[in-house]
């Protein structure tokens, strides 16, 4: 039986091709110009082995019809595959989807290795959002650096880099999805989504799936600040098995209008992980208190201070102040074309 494994249709043996090509489970045939039609003869290849393998697919000419051609092969054989590296195939938003259906099959893979093709943001979201719908997925590495990614993109940083495990589990993936393929929102007053998001939000309220119970809301009376008809209060939320206790803000309301159920319905999607965690609203003598997670190190403005206060302190000591301030300002300026991106102005 013979299998091929090069680009010019060289035939070699088994005993060749397990010496030459599969050297620690890892069987490479980089750079050998397989493209849509060759690379079905991949099989065979794949088939002789009874272990899970590396398959090194790198510096080829797969594209997106090449790619499709990989999948469904890899479909047949899906714990036969440990590491798939397809760097530098020319792989584009096409080829996403194919490798999208292959993240959803129960398989035997960890790694893929996608650098430097030509996927956009569209290719990189549809494979974020296969590995969001398949929740029990094994891989712990993708690699999406140097693709078609615009170096103005707000997830462009995050995807500079290689994801790892830590950086792929679902919470982490909704917060990338959200930088990626941000959910389009308009706050125009008489616009249908702000309305659909302003009802969903109050319908939340209403049936008691928002608001907290007394028991497990605890705060000073006196407002640590105030400005116009808003006012802040520290206080404590006691989870309702009493087994945590977290210090909380809560933000007084007299009324909550659509535009501030919009920014709740926001805030407990949590499109960022840098955004303060939403816990409910809290009604009392019929002023609405919405309780937000304690931000420690205060505001904006104390931050920017020279004053002596135990967090200005703590950033005092490892930066100086003027260097200080550019980084702060350098992550609000971030956080801006967060808010930019999603649409959300306020």
């Amino acid at each position: 039986c013979l299998c091929c494994a090069t680009c010019a249709g060289i035939k070699m043996s088994d005993h060749e091709l397990d010496s030459y090509h599969l050297i620690n489970d890892v069987l490479d045939l980089s750079n050998r110009s397989l493209d849509a039609e060759s690379v079905k003869q991949v099989q065979e290849c794949i088939l002789q082995k009874t272990t899970a393998i590396t398959l090194d697919l790198g510096w080829n000419n797969l594209g997106d019809e090449g790619t499709k051609t990989l999948v469904s092969i890899l479909k047949t054989q899906p714990h036969q595959i440990k590491s798939l590296d397809l760097w530098s195939n020319g792989i584009g938003d096409e080829g996403a989807k194919s490798l999208a259906t292959l993240l959803q099959t129960k398989s035997t893979l960890t790694n893929i290795n996608l650098r430097k093709n030509k996927l956009t943001i569209d290719g990189v979201s549809v494979i974020l959002q296969a590995l969001k719908s398949s929740p029990s997925h094994t891989i712990t590495h993708l690699d999406l650096t140097l693709n078609s990614i615009p170096t103005n993109h707000i997830a462009f940083s995050v995807l500079s880099q290689p994801l790892k495990s830590t950086q792929l589990s679902t919470e982490t993936i909704n917060s990338l999805l959200q930088q990626v393929k941000p959910i389009p929102l308009n706050i125009v007053a008489n616009d249908t989504q702000l309305t659909t998001d302003a009802s969903s939000g109050r319908k939340r309220l209403i049936d008691n799936k928002w608001q907290l119970h007394s028991s497990t809301i605890s705060y000073s009376p006196i407002p640590i600040y105030e400005t116009g008809n808003s006012k802040i209060y520290k206080g404590q939320y006691r989870s309702p098995d009493g087994s945590t206790v977290d210090d909380v803000a809560l933000k007084a309301y007299k009324t909550l209008n659509d535009r501030d159920f919009q920014k709740l319905v926001v805030l407990h999607n949590k499109m960022s992980d840098h955004a303060p965690r939403f816990i409910g609203v809290y009604i009392e003598n019929g002023i609405n208190y919405v309780v937000m997670e304690w931000c420690s190190f205060g505001s904006i403005a104390t931050l920017l201070a020279d004053d002596h206060s135990e967090n200005v302190e703590y950033f005092a000591r490892i930066l100086n102040p003027i260097y200080r301030r550019v980084r702060v300002c350098a992550v609000i300026a971030r956080a801006l074309q967060f808010l930019i991106n999603i649409q959300l102005v306020h």
